[in-house]
């Protein structure tokens, strides 16, 4: 299965760099793939993740249940729902100023609940800020299947290929299997 899910990605991102089958973990769903993740992240107290607001509630639920902090981005309502990297930037510093030790930043793309679908420059944006603030990146991908814009869906992964960052990007992507049947709750 894991070797399939590899055999996918490739197809889907059409990128040079391999995926490895052994870095692919399979659970019963992305939630419980996105809670386990969180629980490694926020292993002790005084850790945050910023997560994008508005967001699937999911995220601030699970990053409570760890003891950690949620630590809001906005997103962009008259841009699309779009993130700005000065804006995570400015989370991320007045986070660390208030004490937390900011671990991850949460993307989810495309988003949910908004339907925004981020561009592969702004992409490769955010994963050169995650590698440059060592912040590990929660790439919720569930809904790629579910894009009605006229842009193409762009993996993290791919942008972290596109950047030449890759090897320095920590990446969790999550996918499921559930999210790309039309007629359900991913239909935008």
């Amino acid at each position: 299965m894991r070797q399939a899910i590899a055999k996918f990605i490739e197809r889907r991102d059409s990128t040079p760099a391999a995926v490895d089958p052994e870095c692919i973990f399979v659970t019963g769903g992305a939630s419980d793939a996105i809670s386990r993740a969180l629980r490694i992240i926020l292993a002790k107290e005084g850790q945050g993740v910023l997560i994008p607001i508005p967001q699937y509630p999911l995220y601030h639920a699970a990053i409570t249940l760890c003891n950690g902090h949620a630590i809001p981005y906005h997103l962009n309502e008259e841009r699309g729902w779009s993130l700005d990297p000065a804006d995570i930037r400015q989370a991320l510093q007045a986070a660390r100023e208030r004490g937390i030790e900011v671990r991850a930043l949460c993307l989810i793309n495309p988003g949910n609940p908004t339907g925004s679908n981020l561009h592969a420059a702004l992409l490769q944006e955010t994963v050169q800020l995650c590698v440059q603030e060592r912040l590990v990146l929660l790439a919720d991908e569930v809904y790629q299947d579910n894009v009605y814009h006229s842009e193409d869906f762009c993996s993290a992964w791919k942008a972290a290929v596109q950047a030449g960052v890759e090897d320095e990007l920590e990446l969790f992507s999550f996918h499921s299997v559930s999210k790309g049947l039309v007629g359900e709750c991913g239909r935008r």
